[in-house]
Formats: structure tokens, C-alpha cells, sequence
């Protein structure tokens, strides 16, 4: 049976679009070190201002 780690993230968004600042960059940092993107929570998803990126890694 797998085990998991999960680490979360929170990025700011821009204020002219709404979309997520330096998300590609984010998601590559986080790739590298062997992190997966399980889910992303958008802005005002239970009153957050923020997007809030969830990572997950099997561990030994």
C-alpha cells in the first residue's frame, strides 16, 4: 500500500486577470523535487483570496 506526503502552496493572484501569479514556475519548482499538483482551491472557495495549490509524493 502507498504512502503519501502532501505539502500545500498558496499563490497570490493577479488583481487584472484573477489568474494565478507564477503558477508555471511553481508547478515546475515543485515538480522537480519529485512533488505531484493533486488539486488546486480557486479564490473565494471557502473565503480565501489566494489560490491554494496541494502537492502530493509517495514516500517509502
Amino acid at each position: 500500500m502507498s504512502r503519501y506526503a502532501y505539502e500545500t502552496v498558496e499563490v497570490e493572484s493577479s488583481l487584472w486577470t484573477s489568474e494565478p501569479k507564477g503558477l508555471e514556475t511553481t508547478l515546475n519548482e515543485y515538480a522537480a523535487r519529485g512533488w505531484r499538483l493533486a488539486h488546486i482551491l480557486p479564490p473565494n472557495s471557502g473565503g480565501l483570496s489566494k489560490y491554494i495549490l496541494i502537492f502530493e509524493r509517495a514516500v517509502a
